[in-house]
């Protein structure tokens, strides 16, 4: 999902917060990349082939001193409109679930008629416990846990 535009967001810098370097967009993709939290969306960046098998089985953030960023308004649009990422904006999701898994943690975001995005993720890399009380103020009741 790409936005035609960058509405939401200020016109000087937005910072965001790393979720996980591990995501990927369902289980064909292979290549790790970075989900990052926004205030109006979700990020998803791809890494390299290199860069996942670095990764191995391991955590891919600190959770301790998990990564933020300010993103200028022009690499901001770079990102937004690249066909590579994806983008999912806060007002455009309509439902999530959100899923625990033993090796993997899941959400699956609802966006159109008949259209979803879906991103898997490492769980120690405690993403889940950010994304879960954020996208329940987003959704109240549109936030499944499955």
């Amino acid at each position: 999902m790409q936005p035609s535009d960058i509405s939401g967001f200020q016109k000087d810098t937005s910072v965001a917060t790393l979720l996980t370097a591990s995501a990927t967009t369902g289980w064909l993709d292979w290549i790790h990349g970075e989900l990052w939290l926004f205030p109006h969306g979700l990020l998803r960046i791809p890494l390299d082939f290199t860069t996942t098998y670095l990764h191995g089985a391991g955590p891919t953030v600190n959770r301790m001193r998990r990564p933020q960023r300010s993103f200028d308004h022009t690499v901001l649009q770079t990102l937004l409109t690249s066909p590579k990422n994806v983008w999912v904006p806060r007002e455009s999701i309509q439902k999530a679930y959100l899923h625990h898994g033993i090796t993997c943690d899941r959400l699956r975001l609802v966006v159109g008629d008949h259209y979803s995005v879906k991103f898997l993720w490492f769980p120690w890399d405690g993403a889940r416990q950010l994304l879960q009380p954020t996208l329940a103020e987003w959704l109240g009741s549109g936030l499944i846990i499955d």
